[in-house]
């Protein structure tokens, strides 16, 4: 057998001094010499999630170098990765006390790239989704190369040729436990597997989760160290009226003198003792099945029949004896009529009997809508999770907004659950009904990102839908995700996935700059040359619509009063006010044609120009991402009846202008 040994010198700078240095006092770590990779990795820890980090850390330097050559090994350095704390690796675990860090301090999801004692060099975390999540930031880290789009997978725009070492000792952790998207839009049993590899490659750690998919759901995210913080709406999936609606009717809801087993417009009789034995029961056979699970779901049924009693929440005495005198608001106020306490009380005592035998299940709960997203009147159990989901919150103005009227009320909601635990997720709807405007603008993302770190919650996991075509992953399930066609999510991501990005970011790090973040993005997206472009282009959309959502200002007639269904009139709303043309006065901050095409030219300019560089480029897929955001752009004036001149030109050209008096031409 030949041996081949490598020798290695690097010259430090910056902060590390300059001079020639050997492997024991190297302060730093390249992936590449001479225009070429230098590294060869293994792994001391073998869990699915590791071998996965290895897989993609061959699979970006392929990407970021364009080139298919990488396998993992290359004359250099030898980088090891590998889990602490788990009796894998005791270099893992000298190399986490050597640098005074362990699970307090480096949290379930943060990693740590350092140098061994032996030179070579390791990259370690308390959990396999550290290691993996390391792979990934070191990738930006060294080039500044990062997943933007599902639909995009690995495909960046050119080569990274600029590499920057990194300083050693290197560790990051996030800011929160729980980051991910509820793909409510995509159906979760049959999971599309581009959207699972981008939120990995975003360090996402969560897609939601429900009794039915679970099963299916843990083949595949098993490779990402997901977590699986179930939640869904639960209650006729647990004790289903076809097995017990016959025999026990007295299991559900009585509304108006007769027992209503129908999932529409019904819940379970919480007041009802077996109820709560037979829930607690089912939720630990499934937690027996289903070891993985970080939560358990104890979601009431999402159910619309009577306007008098929309969710159907049972009338029997037993059941109204657990509400508190609280839950009812003064016929003055505007509130709904609460039934959280009884909600809450139940969970209790099925989380009190649960961790009876699993001391550290969870039990998840929602706050959802205005019946249910009041505060209960009781305390909650120490091993809940509570879903918070403002269905109807104005989606303009961040939630700690005072002055926006509908957030008022939500925010007070939110505090008054905030007060009794922190065991609580953001659970957002940024999947809209419109799928050409994105819902949430960057800075009300910023802006409420902020916010959960000031009150301690655990993260956010709000609702989307997959990148397409057919992003529901199963054909004849695409209206059940809002979407009627394949198309419609493709344009849903084409509106979207700058926003997508940005909340990835922030729920890593929320202190990161909103121009920085663009970007990035947009560095990876169009490349280059055509990047600086759309960046202009998306700061200065986002700035218009910030300038004509008012942020910090009282809405005309606005009395203050903190009334549920309140909104101001700038206020715009996850499905009210959401017609394309609505959006479109945001953006060119008018609701007069006459103004638009003033308001529109420093948005078309940029605009215009990135189309251009586009194309000298030769390159279709940058051009075709410019494309798709000049064909968004071409809706929005067509809103107010605006035509651009199709010809490629590096200034707009309106052939029609939408008032009365213009000239076609």
């Amino acid at each position: 057998m030949t041996r081949r040994f490598w020798v290695s010198v690097l010259v430090l700078t910056g902060a590390c001094g300059v001079g020639s240095a050997t492997a024991a006092d190297k302060a730093e770590f390249r992936l590449m010499a001479k225009g070429e990779p230098a590294v060869t990795v293994d792994r001391q820890t073998f869990s699915p999630v590791v071998i996965k980090a290895l897989d993609e850390f061959i699979a970006y330097m392929n990407a970021t170098q364009k080139r298919t050559d990488y396998t993992g090994r290359a004359p250099g350095e030898k980088l090891w990765f590998a889990v602490a704390g788990d009796g894998s690796s005791g270099a893992a675990d000298a190399l986490m006390a050597k640098n005074g860090l362990d699970r307090a301090k480096l949290g379930h999801d943060g990693f740590l790239l350092d140098r061994m004692d032996n030179g070579e060099f390791m990259l370690c975390s308390f959990s396999p989704k550290g290691v993996l999540n390391g792979v990934y930031k070191i990738y930006e880290k060294a080039f500044g190369a990062v997943a933007v789009r599902p639909q995009d997978g690995l495909d960046f725009p050119e080569k990274f040729k600029d590499e920057k070492p990194i300083a050693l000792p290197y560790w990051e952790k996030p800011a929160f436990r729980i980051r991910g998207l509820t793909l409510s839009g995509t159906k979760r049993e049959h999971p599309n597997e581009n959207m699972l590899s981008w939120m990995s490659r975003v360090c996402f750690n969560d897609g939601g989760a429900s009794l039915q998919g679970m099963g299916e759901i843990g083949r595949l995210d098993d490779a990402y160290g997901f977590n699986r913080f179930m939640g869904g709406h639960a209650f006729h999936q647990l004790v289903p009226p076809r097995e017990y609606g016959e025999t026990h009717p007295e299991y559900y809801s009585l509304i108006g003198g007769k027992r209503v087993i129908d999932h529409h417009g019904s819940q379970l009789a919480l007041g009802n003792p077996e109820v709560i034995e037979l829930l607690a029961k089912r939720l630990i056979e499934f937690r027996r099945q289903h070891p993985e699970a970080d939560s358990l779901p104890f979601g009431y049924n999402d159910t619309w029949k009577d306007k008098a009693n929309p969710f159907g929440w049972s009338e029997d005495a037993c059941d109204v004896a657990m509400d508190s005198p609280k839950d009812i608001p003064p016929a003055d106020s505007g509130l709904p009529r609460s039934y959280s306490t009884r909600y809450v009380k139940a969970a209790n005592q099925v989380a009190e009997r649960v961790c009876k035998v699993f001391p550290d299940a969870k039990i998840q709960i929602y706050a959802y809508h205005f019946q249910m997203i009041r505060p209960p009147d009781c305390e909650i159990h120490p091993n809940i999770v509570v879903s918070f989901a403002p269905l109807y919150k104005c989606c303009h103005h961040a939630l700690s907004d005072g002055n926006c009227p509908r957030n008022r009320f939500m925010n007070e909601c939110l505090r008054g659950w905030a007060a009794k635990t922190k065991s609580i997720f953001f659970r957002d709807y940024y999947s809209s009904v419109n799928c050409f405007a994105p819902l949430m603008p960057l800075y009300e993302i910023r802006d409420e990102v902020r916010y959960y770190r000031e009150l301690g919650l655990m993260g956010m996991l709000p609702e989307s839908r997959g990148d397409g075509p057919n992003g529901a992953n199963r054909r004849g399930f695409e209206s059940k995700a809002r979407c009627g066609a394949d198309r419609q999510y493709v344009y849903h991501w084409d509106s979207d996935a700058l926003h997508y990005f940005t909340l990835a970011r922030l729920a890593w790090n929320p202190d990161e700059p909103l121009d920085e973040i663009v970007r990035l993005f947009c560095r990876n997206h169009y490349g280059a040359k055509v990047g600086p472009l759309m960046e202009k282009y998306f700061l200065r959309k986002d700035a218009n619509v910030r300038a004509s959502s008012h942020p910090g200002e009282v809405s005309p007639g606005d009395d203050g009063a903190v009334r549920a269904t309140a909104k101001g009139k700038w206020c715009y709303g996850w499905n009210w006010n959401m017609p394309l043309g609505r959006y479109a006065e945001r953006v060119f901050m008018t609701d007069k044609p006459s103004e638009v095409e003033k308001n529109a030219m420093p948005l078309l300019e940029p605009l215009f120009a990135a189309r251009v560089a586009a194309t000298a480029l030769r390159n279709q897929e940058v051009r075709n991402r410019v494309e798709a955001d000049y064909d968004l752009m071409r809706r929005y004036l067509l809103s107010f009846g605006y035509e651009l001149k199709e010809a490629l030109t590096d200034k707009p050209v309106f052939m029609r202008k939408g008032f009365k008096d213009a000239e076609a031409y």
